[in-house]
């Protein structure tokens, strides 16, 4: 509210986010806050609503790992594997690839890193976490959090030639070296030198061996080789009297630059390529590497990410800020508490100090330490829920909140989380799948030894074979009607020429037709349900008598009242995946859904399902005939009929038509 002389001026109208958005932070806040009026939207989205979805991020189970002779840590590259930051940077490239509405150029568009945002509680943590996993997917990202500049792959390019130049007699950064823009090689032809000589114990001496054979004075690779080695040896005499400044400096003139360059993102890969330079400055080679290995390989780098980027920030600071596309982590994180100082404070208890038995050498809590504590842990509430709001109300467009069990606290007055506000049992319809991870299997690149062609070649033909059953591991174990009709955007409540309907007068219309016994009049019906107060005032004003008489008057309503019938009835059965997606896989999934009204009489069962649009029957007809298709299987095996037994219709309530499927 906004108070101003002579009264209070209630600021509910929401001009930012789409109606999806407002109804989700009005289901959320309605029995949190006593007398919270749910925000209205404006109708700048032009019945584009919008997305909200929760999402549930089960931990992977710990493996245990095996004990190693040689640790190559901060230089291998493998890092920690964090599910949340893996989800979210899914999630990120899931969006990259989809389309949302724009407002200002009142039309549909491609999602851009830069709409979107990941909002966490505090700096560390799960922030470090998520910069971390998306700056190791070459997602651009901007962020308060700071990063370990050694775990990305420009900087272990330099890393690893200052190590070669300050000792040559290592396997690992020749490698790194001779597959560089400097070197020039390729795997193919690395793996050639290995095959070529595999009896010598080293990979270095093998390749030396290789440029320096009589009989490989024109071999292509071996002359590659000896370049490289003619240039090492001149590079590491010269690195004698240089910093480590100055020798990546060159480094990257001679090539590297442009190696860095070319690969995504090069602007910001070179930005932190010169970060590096910056850290040797006077600094000899040997002394910077004895300096990263003191460090464990850690240098703190924040990465700005540019104008494109994808903002991670926490929620507290992205007050006044918004967003096409928001992801909220850390749901589950438990709040601070009440101060354990040994001396509270708070304004209406005053000090709260620990009772000492100095006898018993023990310590006691007393009631105005309690008192005290319940207090903070209440003031902390208030400002967890504020922040809540603060998060759900920055998405524009998509909303995705993430979580990591479905246990909520008994009341919000004991809530220890942010998801302890949220009643998840009433939200099951925002639930969705994860996003689908395909991994590509990784290709054999070559053989040890001299096995012959024919023998390499039947190894591969067993270890390339394709699993006959692989559709099978891209299914959901579950899908709804929901999400098959996810793929089609819903762009049927702007009407072709005629009036744009709301979405609250279709939900008006739906809830008259969920209650209304079907036989009486339309306005004896609105008298019924005003007295019984099945219909809120808002809905009842939203409601032409004239309109429902016209509804009732459909062919398909005619005499129902001597059929039997189910309103709102929920299934959950078993279908063959290729009944609900392209897909070879012979298995079956879980498929639920809800149907607004079944009805059956002699000659079968009929699905009725109400739409309110301003589109045509044949558009109607083709967007919903995979929901409607997959409701007449799902009828069909639950009652135990044939599907030719089972008919369907659509009422498309906003234009009173009935349209046959």
């Amino acid at each position: 509210t906004f108070r101003e002389e002579g009264g209070d001026i209630a600021l509910n109208r929401n001009f930012r986010s789409g109606t999806a958005v407002l109804d989700a932070v009005g289901r959320v806040f309605s029995p949190l806050i006593h007398g919270y009026e749910p925000m209205a939207g404006g109708d700048r989205y032009q019945g584009a609503a919008g997305e909200v979805r929760f999402h549930l991020v089960e931990s992977a189970k710990e493996e245990p790992v095996p004990p190693t002779v040689y640790s190559v840590k901060g230089r291998s590259g493998a890092q920690e594997t964090d599910e949340i930051a893996t989800y979210v940077a899914d999630l990120i490239e899931e969006e990259i690839a989809s389309e949302l509405y724009d407002v200002d150029i009142g039309g549909w568009r491609k999602t851009e890193f830069s709409d979107i945002a990941v909002l966490v509680r505090k700096h560390s943590g799960e922030m470090d976490q998520v910069v971390r996993e998306l700056e190791r997917r070459d997602i651009p990202v901007s962020s308060a959090a700071k990063v370990d500049l050694c775990d990305f792959f420009e900087a272990s390019l330099l890393i690893d030639w200052l190590s070669l130049l300050d000792n040559a007699e290592q396997d690992p950064p020749l490698a790194t070296a001779l597959l560089s823009a400097v070197g020039g090689c390729t795997e193919d032809e690395l793996a050639a030198v290995r095959l070529a000589c595999p009896n010598i114990y080293t990979f270095r001496d093998a390749c030396r061996v290789y440029a320096y054979a009589e009989e490989r004075k024109s071999d292509p690779i071996a002359a590659k080789l000896r370049n490289f080695f003619t240039y090492l040896k001149d590079f590491r005499l010269r690195a004698q009297t240089m910093t480590a400044a100055d020798v990546m400096s060159v480094l990257l003139s001679s090539g590297l630059e442009t190696q860095i360059a070319s690969g995504k993102h090069g602007s910001l890969r070179l930005s932190r390529a010169r970060r590096l330079v910056a850290e040797a400055e006077e600094k000899s080679v040997h002394a910077f590497l004895a300096d990263l290995k003191a460090r464990d390989y850690h240098i703190d780098y924040a990465d700005g990410g540019g104008e494109g980027a994808v903002q991670v920030a926490t929620m507290h600071s992205s007050k006044g800020l918004e967003y096409p596309v928001v992801i909220v982590t850390d749901l589950d994180v438990a709040f601070h508490g009440a101060d354990r100082k040994e001396v509270l404070f708070t304004e209406r208890f005053g000090f709260a100090p620990f009772a000492y038995d100095l006898e018993k050498k023990r310590i006691y809590s007393t009631v105005s330490r309690r008192a005290s504590e319940l207090l903070q842990e209440m003031e902390e509430r208030v400002g967890e829920i504020n922040l809540l709001y603060v998060a759900m109300t920055r998405a524009k467009f998509r909303l995705h909140m993430l979580f990591t069990g479905k246990n909520s606290a008994i009341s919000p007055s004991f809530a220890s989380r942010l998801s302890d506000f949220i009643d998840l049992s009433a939200m099951h319809d925002l639930f969705v799948d994860p996003p689908v991870r395909q991994a590509p299997p990784l290709p054999r690149k070559a053989l040890g030894g001299n096995a012959d062609p024919a023998t390499v070649e039947a190894l591969l033909s067993v270890y390339r074979k394709t699993y006959p059953n692989f559709a099978s591991t891209a299914l959901p174990l579950k899908s709804s009607a929901t999400e098959i009709m996810r793929e089609t955007r819903d762009e049927t409540r702007r009407g072709e020429g005629g009036p744009v309907h709301t979405k609250e007068e279709g939900l008006a219309y739906h809830a008259f037709l969920q209650h209304v016994q079907f036989g009486r009049g339309a306005e004896e019906e609105l008298a019924r349900m005003r007295e019984e107060g099945l219909l809120s005032a808002d809905e009842l004003a939203l409601l032409d008598a004239e309109k429902l008489k016209k509804i009732l008057s459909l062919p398909c309503f005619v005499g129902i009242e001597n059929k039997r019938t189910w309103r709102e009835q929920t299934f959950l059965t078993l279908l063959p995946a290729a009944e609900v997606y392209p897909t070879d896989a012979r298995d079956e999934i879980l498929f639920q859904g809800a149907i607004d009204l079944l009805t059956e009489d002699k000659e079968g069962f009929t699905v009725i399902d109400y739409k309110f649009s301003g589109r045509g029957d044949d558009h109607i007809k083709e967007t919903y005939a995979p929901q409607i298709r997959l409701y007449r299987k799902a009828v069909a095996k639950v009652m135990g009929v044939r599907e030719e037994t089972v008919s369907a219709r659509i009422v498309n309530i906003a234009l009173l038509r009935e349209i046959e499927m």
